[in-house]
């Protein structure tokens, strides 16, 4: 239930005009720890439904337009603890904007048939998964001009930080950078002092090219390609 009702905040928090409709994101994805994830394995359909569900009801009730049936995809996250889960949102296209879909027949409760505990499914889990090549990132932050070529930057004060600040105004586990199917994101690492996107707070946040991710009081510009 916790994880229904924290989407359908994403959604509304996320939601953009344009003429007279309201539009609101049909991407989402959750967040978990590996312990809880293999916890809910064999139940990914039957959550991931129920939650595509809720959220395409809670649209139609509050009148929202989408662009497609709402996704949701599950992941494991090794910076999470358990208990907890984090959400990615991508923002709405507005570029071509499309009539919404059709609704589902009905829109199911997502606590029904779930097993006690939180509402997330994780992904299985393979020993031969393939890790996709992604875009190189370059970090440019305390005078430093850093080019990454890997899936996730963790940022923080800690010492095993990929990006380590001097800030005091840093948690030592403070944020990650990540790629996810083809475009990068920043997810705030439940830090004291929180993180910024172009002087905005964010928990988790699509970033392109250009914007500038603050840690503390720390600036840092990303730049990918």
């Amino acid at each position: 239930m916790e994880l229904a009702w924290k989407l359908a905040k994403e959604m509304e928090e996320h939601r953009a005009k344009v003429g007279s409709r309201l539009y609101v994101p049909h991407r989402y994805g959750v967040y978990l720890c590996p312990e809880d994830a293999d916890y809910y394995q064999g139940q990914e359909d039957v959550l991931l439904e129920q939650l595509r569900s809720h959220l395409l009801g809670h649209a139609r009730k509050e009148g929202y337009s989408l662009t497609a049936a709402p996704e949701i995809s599950f992941h494991v996250d090794e910076d999470l603890r358990m208990g907890q889960f984090g959400i990615a949102t991508e923002p709405v296209d507005l570029r071509e904007p499309r009539q919404p879909p059709t609704p589902a027949p009905a829109a199911l409760t997502p606590s029904a048939g779930a097993a006690a505990g939180p509402p997330y499914a994780g992904p299985k889990r393979g020993s031969h998964a393939v890790v996709p090549e992604v875009p190189p990132v370059v970090l440019r932050y305390e005078g430093m001009s850093v080019r990454f070529e890997q899936a996730k930057i963790t940022v923080g004060r800690g010492k095993e930080m990929d990006v380590r600040l001097s800030d005091p105004n840093v948690s030592r586990r403070h944020a990650v950078i990540f790629w996810d199917r083809g475009r990068l994101f920043v997810k705030d690492l439940g830090s004291t002092n929180g993180t910024l996107l172009n002087g905005h707070a964010v928990e988790h946040s699509l970033v392109r090219s250009g914007d500038v991710v603050t840690a503390g009081a720390t600036p840092i510009a990303v730049e990918t390609g």
